[in-house]
Order: C-alpha cells, then structure tokens, then sequence
C-alpha cells in the first residue's frame, strides 16, 4: 500500500505529464502554421517523467512544466527509495515483541513456581 505522500506524488505526476502532452501538442500546431517561429519546428516536448527526472537538478529555477515535471518524479523516486527502510524494521520489531511477551511471561512463571517451590521445601 503506497503511502499517502507518494499517492498525491502520483497524481502530481499524472497531471503535470497530461499538461506537458498539451502544451507540446499545441507548440507542435502552432509550428505546423508558422514554419520559422519556432526553433525547435515540429519535434514534440520531452513528456517522459524519468527521462526528465535524469535533466533536471533538484535546485533549478526554471518554472516551465517540464521542470515541474521532473522535479516532481525526483520527488517520488526519493520517497520510493525512503519508504521500504521503515516499514519493515517496524514490522520485524513489532512480530519479534509479540512472540517475545508469552514466551518471557511463562518463563517467569515458572521461575516464580521454582521459588515458590523452594520455599515450600518441594
């Protein structure tokens, strides 16, 4: 089960690559009519999140959504990376204590059955 913070990532990132897909399809218009207005002529913008993620540094200032974009899949790259180092520690531990309870208590009850026991003259 994703945590809460990589839902919200994903979402952030299906809405910044469907706006990327749109924006890119209307530049691709736009240079369709006006042949010489753009540098870039009919090629489409990089849309692909991972690829973005790999040009992008974590400290840029560029404003455009392909930087939104790949700062945004670095951004859930980190938490996947993150999220697998807590829940399992928590789980062994939290296992380990419950098998661990009964076994200490009846161990003391018979220790405690020991001395009693030894008093008694048993």
């Amino acid at each position: 089960m994703p945590a809460f913070n990589e839902t919200v990532l994903r979402a952030r990132i299906a809405t910044l690559h469907d706006q990327c897909l749109a924006e890119s399809k209307k530049g691709q218009e736009e240079a369709a009519k006006n042949p010489g207005a753009s540098p870039w002529g009919q090629d489409p913008m990089v849309c692909d999140p991972n690829d973005l993620a790999g040009l992008v540094n974590a400290d840029t200032d560029k404003a455009d959504i392909q930087s939104a974009l790949g700062l945004a899949q670095l951004a859930l790259d980190h938490t996947q990376r993150r999220e697998p180092l807590v829940w399992p520690y928590g789980v062994s531990i939290a296992i380990l204590v419950i098998i661990a309870l009964p076994c200490a208590w009846y161990f003391l009850l018979r220790r405690v059955r020991d001395l009693s026991d030894a008093i008694r003259g048993n």
